[in-house]
């Protein structure tokens, strides 16, 4: 591990900018400088192994500080900068105490010694990816103050404010005894890369540590044998034994006796290639198999594990062969049965090691996902998928979106499609979905699709061929030249006799119809079990669900952060980001899903948004304008995209947990994708923020609504009184008010007693809330979410009020409080729901 790492290991255009040119020496200053001081300590180690009476107390002491940051911190797998009091040192200091800790490994949680690259357990790779900007460093520090001051400073337009009341003195003097939390800095810089440069450096390390078992397999005269991943039923199930209560619940009866049948380690055998016996006879007739042999989408056959979102992404990743060589780092097949697999498990990158014993029926053929002519690239892949989450059952049942983004790395978006999945929309916008299906088509994007409808039968779905609650692989989509017909083309990765068989069909006859279409798009031999058809644009929205987009771009530069989303108490993690260019971004928010765990339903929620913010007096922050921001979802990975201009922004990576249940993860990870160079910079922010940035989004993106009292009258306009709603962006409901009167309170009264599987906000889940709201001050009401992702849900709620002169509810439950369920009026308290104070009648 002591050879350098030079820009011949790279693949380099003759003529390349300056911004690759730096991305490169980036990586090849911090690689180079941490193996340099391995070999070092290495030859340290050497020699006090050849004297053991000399003693070395350096090299088992550690920097406190960043001994205690390594310990509450071990989610990132970077190397972490300490603050150090010298700055001259700072480059060289941060490098020894780099070298002088053990890492523990973010997969199966093994502690490494320092010059192990790879773990010693299951092969994860030490340097993630964007190690901090050594080199760099100094002029960063010199600027963040500039930054700091720039990013906080309001423009022209918005002069600061500041937050004092003259009539409600008893509210804001609580301030005066307040432990104000300001941003903390953590010294944790990063500067972006491309992506090819990290992933040649990535081959790198780990084929010198594939290499060496290589060789220890050959002298030894024995095949690799993967003890962290075992060919037993450990590895088939999550309890080691049987389907879980956790997958029972989210199959079908007829998938059940399925997974019995094909799990149960009564019916497997693990066996090597030369043991197994192809899926067709043909195929005997090659006498050796191979990892690739010029893959093909219609290759990938998917077994009896209900892995069909992952198995899809790896059919529609078979379109671009040069993206799908870069997964598998073992290219060529070798008798000793050693294979490196390259995945991006829940946003970090990380190089997976496999042996080449894999499940098969007691007939000795593959029991899951295989590939036609003998290739060894789908079994391989879907199992390095398993290992990384502990078990093949665990890997049952998700979303093409994660598939696409755990082999590609890429950025990925999700397009909603007919009006019964979207109720926001009155109207399926087709014209719209076809110019989004294009324009990705076009730019090389890769796409899958989810075949679902609620409101559409189990037996329409059989009449047609379809097969619901299933991913296909999205291969093409035309439309006829005079622009009447519009087609999209599909592929079920079941293959066989499961294809539509309505309207351009292969046996419809609209194909005769329309010569010039059957011969531009049926002009190809296809087998007849290949699974892939034709349908109407309209049917695909009518029986697809959504469209999962994976954005592939040549040339893009990305950076990569773990971390926690409650990095202290009070505290929540955002980051400082840095353009010197207008760029364009896609910002993906991982979060972190622990081994087994993977299938769990969670109420958690993610949303990740850029903005604009200044600084106010008394540590408060005040956000005025959200430039960027994701929709709200329970997925384990959400996104947003946009161009930003040249300055400086605060990314805000947000968990909502609406049940306040305990989870069993808080770790994420966040990646910017980017058209130029970004700098990012980790800090701590109140975690009061999440409060303002709830009220800004419903005042940016909600709809206010017209009330009238009793007596008609238009109050919107009269009493100072604005309500909002916020839907755009969130999967529920937000209900923020504002009174804006001189002297009068606001009784408000909310209820949403017919919702169903509704989660509500306040406290103990109470549907029935009052609140009192003071003259000049705003309030979130309630954030209604979806409780259970996959069941129906629906908001009917009704809300009132009264202005009046009294700041206490006059009767019924909670009479003489402010508000019913109770809210703690502490300004130092963090709940979403307390008053917030409106500085003048006509600011934000």
């Amino acid at each position: 591990m002591g050879t350098t790492f030079s820009q011949g290991n790279f693949s380099l255009a003759p003529f390349i900018s300056e911004e690759v040119e730096a991305s490169v020496n980036q990586i090849l200053h911090a690689f180079n400088h941490e193996l340099a001081f391995q070999s070092k300590r290495q030859s340290d180690q050497s020699e006090s192994e050849a004297l053991p009476s000399t003693s070395h107390p350096q090299e088992t002491t550690r920097h406190p500080r960043h001994h205690e940051r390594s310990h509450r911190s071990h989610r990132s797998r970077s190397l972490d900068q300490p603050e150090l009091s010298d700055p001259h040192n700072r480059i060289s200091q941060t490098k020894l105490s780099v070298i002088r800790r053990q890492w523990q490994c973010q997969f199966c949680y093994k502690k490494n010694e320092t010059d192990a690259q790879i773990c010693g357990d299951c092969g994860s790779n030490k340097i993630n990816v964007y190690i901090p900007i050594m080199g760099h460093m100094d002029a960063t520090s010199k600027k963040t103050e500039q930054r700091h001051k720039s990013l906080l400073s309001p423009p022209d337009s918005l002069p600061r404010r500041h937050s004092s009341s003259r009539r409600h003195s008893n509210r804001s003097s609580t301030h005066k005894h307040e432990n104000v939390l300001l941003i903390e800095e953590e010294d944790v810089h990063r500067r972006s890369v491309l992506g090819a440069h990290k992933r040649e450096v990535d081959e790198h390390i780990v084929l010198q540590h594939v290499e060496k078992i290589l060789r220890a397999c050959i002298q030894s005269h024995s095949k690799f044998k993967d003890d962290t991943f075992p060919a037993s039923p450990h590895s088939l199930y999550i309890n080691g034994n049987s389907l879980s209560k956790s997958t029972l619940a989210i199959v079908s009866n007829d998938q059940q006796s399925d997974f019995y049948s094909s799990l149960s380690s009564n019916q497997i055998q693990w066996l090597r290639p030369d043991q197994i016996t192809p899926q067709e006879w043909s195929d005997n007739v090659r006498t050796q198999w191979a990892v690739f042999r010029d893959p093909k989408p219609n290759d990938v056959l998917q077994g009896a594990l209900g892995d069909c979102w992952f198995i899809t992404a790896l059919s529609v990743l078979a379109e671009e062969p040069e993206y799908l060589a870069r997964v598998l780092i073992t290219k060529q097949y070798n008798y000793e049965g050693i294979y490196c697999v390259r995945l991006c498990k829940d946003g970090e990158w990380t190089q997976v090691l496999v042996d080449d014993r894999l499940p098969c029926t007691l007939n000795r053929r593959l029991a899951y996902s295989q590939a036609h002519r003998k290739q060894l690239w789908v079994p391989l892949i879907e199992k390095a998928m398993a290992k990384l989450n502990g078990s093949y059952e665990a890997i049952i049942a998700g979303r093409c979106c994660e598939g696409l983004a755990t082999v590609t790395g890429s950025p990925c978006e999700t397009l909603i499609l007919g009006r019964s999945n979207n109720p926001d929309d009155k109207n399926v916008d087709y014209d719209r979905l076809w110019s989004k299906l294009f324009i990705a088509r076009s730019q090389g994007f890769l796409m899958c699709a989810m075949c679902s409808n609620n409101l559409v039968s189990k037996e329409e779905f059989e009449k047609y061929g379809l097969l619901n609650v299933h991913a296909y692989s999205l291969q093409d989509i035309q439309q006829s030249k005079d622009g009447r017909h519009r087609l999209v083309k599909l592929r079920n990765p079941w293959g066989g006799t499961h294809r539509w068989t309505g309207d351009w069909s292969d046996q419809s006859r609209l194909w005769l119809e329309n010569p010039d279409l059957r011969r531009e798009l049926l002009n190809e031999k296809r087998n007849k079990r290949d699974g892939v058809f034709w349908m109407p644009f309209v049917s695909f929205v009518k029986y697809f669900e959504c469209v999962d987009i994976c954005k592939l771009r040549h040339n893009w530069y990305e950076v990569r952060d773990s971390a926690n989303f409650y990095p202290a108490p009070n505290m929540v993690q955002a980051y400082y980001l840095h353009l010197s260019t207008a760029t364009e971004l896609d910002i993906t928010l991982h979060r972190k899903i622990s081994k087994n765990l993977r299938i769990h339903r969670s109420n958690l929620s993610l949303c990740v948004a850029v903005i604009n913010m200044e600084e106010q007096s008394r540590g408060s922050y005040r956000i005025y304008s959200i430039p960027m921001i994701s929709q709200r979802a329970q997925h384990k990975l959400i996104s947003t995209d946009g161009y930003l201009s040249a300055g400086a922004y605060v990314i805000l990576p947000l968990l909502f947990n609406p049940t306040n249940k305990t989870p069993d993860n808080t770790d994420y990870t966040i990646a910017i994708h980017s058209s130029h160079v970004v700098d990012l910079e980790r800090i701590r922010i109140p975690s009061r923020i999440e409060r303002e940035f709830l009220i800004k989004f419903c005042i940016f993106y909600g709809d206010q609504v017209r009330l009238t009292n009793h007596s008609d009258r238009d109050t919107s306009q009269s009493d100072g009184v604005c309500v909002y709603e916020l839907k755009k962006y969130w999967d529920g409901l937000v209900l923020l008010v504002e009174n804006r009167h001189p002297s009068k309170y606001v009784h408000f009264y909310f209820n949403c007693l017919v919702s169903q599987n509704a989660s509500i906000s306040r406290k103990d889940g109470y549907k029935e809330l009052v609140d009192v709201i003071p003259p000049n001050y705003r309030q979130i009401i309630v954030a209604v979410s979806r409780k259970n992702p996959v069941h129906a849900f629906t908001i009917g709620h009704d809300f009132q009020y009264d202005l009046s002169s009294q700041e206490f509810i006059k009767y019924g439950d909670g009479m003489g409080q402010r508000h019913w369920p109770s809210i703690d009026e502490n300004q130092a308290n963090d709940d979403i729901h307390l008053p917030q104070y409106i500085s003048t009648a006509k600011q934000n």
